[in-house]
């Protein structure tokens, strides 16, 4: 819960490594794995600045990943264009979310060329 409320106050902090914290650590199946998973979602809704998540080594269950990708539909995760993770459930279900976040990649155009004027004065 103080995470949720210090992404909330954080106006800066574009990247967030969480990496092997042991949330998760038995696929979310632990009412306080969901809730770690619940306020993380949360404070990375709040956190408009921020990017980049790596909660890679905590274990991702089903409810977990339903959790995250419910906030990835409702375009609450809209400005997160990395989420790293170890899933661990359905692939089905891991795909969508990454495809998802994916999607929020700014996409990159190219630049017309300025084509030099032949007229003759």
């Amino acid at each position: 819960m103080a995470l949720s409320q210090g992404l909330l106050g954080n106006r800066s902090l574009t990247s967030l490594n969480l990496s092997t914290n042991s949330f998760g650590g038995e696929g979310d199946k632990l009412p306080g794995e969901i809730d770690a998973i619940k306020y993380l979602a949360a404070g990375m809704c709040a956190a408009k600045q921020l990017v980049n998540v790596n909660i890679d080594g905590n274990l991702v269950g089903e409810a977990g990943l339903a959790i995250l990708y419910g906030a990835a539909v409702e375009g609450l995760l809209g400005h997160v264009v990395e989420l790293a993770f170890t899933p661990f459930a359905p692939c089905d279900t891991y795909k969508a979310l990454v495809d998802k976040i994916e999607s929020n990649r700014p996409v990159k155009t190219k630049k017309k060329k300025k084509r030099k004027s032949t007229k003759k004065k």
